[in-house]
């Protein structure tokens, strides 16, 4: 009788052992689900703000282009030498509601666009030649109407823009 009584402890620790082990193998396949589903739902987030964010920004590129087909478009208008074969207040209409522009149109809002870039940079370099400044050696700068015009005419022929 002793002897069983010495051995039912025994039983007893290797069963509650046992079940320990089979709670704490358990537990370690919950924790590691949970780990796995926490980094799902992080890489599904991150994906949807990195897409969010691509599309935030396909949609201010194309915000900006149509807005410089409208200044473009406008500007040819007032010198009478406007070609595009729509109105002046179609395409500013297309900038303010931000629709998408038909494809037929692309072709054409991609030349005024280049002719805008071409402009601002004729009327930019003709601002530095006309009032720049050398503040740094090599360095010219101007500002119009708000903007500080740069250009780093000895180095890298870098010119840019910034807002006061």
């Amino acid at each position: 009788m002793s002897n069983r009584s010495l051995m039912v402890p025994f039983d007893l620790q290797d069963g509650y052992s046992v079940a320990f082990n089979d709670v704490h193998k358990n537990e370690n396949h919950i924790h590691e689900n949970n780990f796995r589903e926490e980094s799902n739902q992080r890489s599904a987030t991150q994906s949807f703000l990195e897409e969010k964010q691509r599309l935030t920004e396909a949609q201010r590129e194309e915000n900006s282009q149509n807005w410089l087909w409208y200044q473009m478009s406008k500007i040819e208008t007032s010198m009478g030498n406007y070609t595009g074969s729509v109105s002046v207040e179609a395409i500013q209409e297309l900038a303010i509601i931000k629709a998408p522009v038909l494809e037929q149109l692309l072709s054409e809002r991609s030349e005024a666009v280049d002719k805008a870039s071409q402009f601002v940079l004729k009327v930019a370099l003709k601002a530095l030649e006309q009032d720049g400044r050398e503040v740094i050696p090599g360095v010219i700068t101007v500002i119009v109407m708000g903007y500080t015009i740069i250009y780093n005419c000895r180095l890298t022929h870098y010119l840019s823009s910034l807002t006061d």
